[in-house]
């Protein structure tokens, strides 16, 4: 099965691209096509140039910033049977693609999700499930983009990434998990499924320290009120699910407000928490799509 690896980027990481690319190039799973489409007027021949011998590797510039408005972009050119949207800072273990291609064959679902690890340490971001699971709605939140692999004509039937969400849009954040939902919604129970073994590798920050509050907080800022929008723009599906998901969320947050600002006396993480919570109350409460059609 052709795999088709959408890398939206503004062409400033060429360092990264390069190591993105030779990751895909040793790749055991050989039927690849890379579609990297480019917001903005950066170069990125240089870096592209030694791999085209070894990877099949087209660049489409555009415009319009946006990272979902580019991943929809690249899908439209795209010839593969599978897509997977990894960032240009990641880049991928040895049988990566081979291993999701193998797992969407043998479970013949609509999406399979990858684990995330640090390249240095070896960590995972979050605390996997130990086997393949089917994913449950509220396991959708920890599938983050660069893990998905998604059979086209899925991607196609739910018309793509939202680009009123994720980088670069009015609500930067929670486009995979919108995307996801959406599938999960118009599929068989049990579409999406997760398998520990399909590895991306991506650098993961630190612990939350006083002074990375004070870095993270203009990017918690405009997280959170992604996600209080994917809550509103799903409200209708099941008031109760997503009532609830909002209530989790903000409680998590008064109480690290109350923990790490008030008890501690961190002044950074209680503008962080602060914000955070007054973020997700914003994105809920404004969320309108761009298109002007109705919540």
């Amino acid at each position: 099965m052709k795999v088709s690896l959408i890398v939206g980027t503004t062409g400033r990481r060429c360092e990264q691209i390069g190591r993105l690319l030779e990751s895909i190039a040793g790749q055991t799973h050989r039927d690849i096509e890379v579609v990297i489409v480019i917001q903005g007027s950066h170069e990125i021949d240089e870096v592209v140039g030694p791999f085209r011998s070894s990877v099949d590797v087209r660049v489409e510039r555009i415009q319009r910033y946006g990272l979902s408005h580019a991943r929809n972009v690249g899908s439209r050119i795209a010839c593969g049977e599978i897509l997977a949207f990894p960032d240009d800072d990641c880049f991928y273990g040895v049988d990566t693609v081979g291993a999701a291609v193998q797992r969407l064959v043998e479970c013949n679902r609509d999406v399979v999700v990858g684990s995330i690890h640090d390249p240095c340490s070896l960590a995972p971001f979050f605390r996997y499930p130990g086997e393949c699971i089917s994913m449950k709605r509220r396991q959708l939140w920890l599938a983050p983009s660069i893990a998905i692999f998604i059979r086209a004509h899925s991607f196609e039937r739910v018309r793509g990434f939202d680009e009123d969400f994720g980088l670069g849009a009015c609500y930067p954040s929670a486009e995979e998990t919108d995307l996801l939902v959406r599938v999960a919604a118009c599929s068989p129970v049990g579409s999406v499924v997760f398998d520990p073994m399909i590895r991306v590798y991506h650098r993961k920050q630190g612990k939350c320290k006083s002074d990375l509050f004070y870095e993270r907080r203009e990017r918690a800022y405009g997280m959170n009120r992604g996600w209080g929008a994917l809550i509103r723009k799903h409200l209708r599906r099941d008031y109760v699910y997503w009532l609830g998901m909002l209530w989790v969320l903000l409680a998590r947050r008064f109480s690290g407000m109350v923990y790490h600002g008030i008890l501690k006396g961190d002044s950074h993480a209680l503008r962080y928490y602060a914000g955070s919570c007054r973020a997700l109350i914003t994105g809920f409460m404004g969320y309108r799509p761009a298109d002007g059609r109705r919540v």
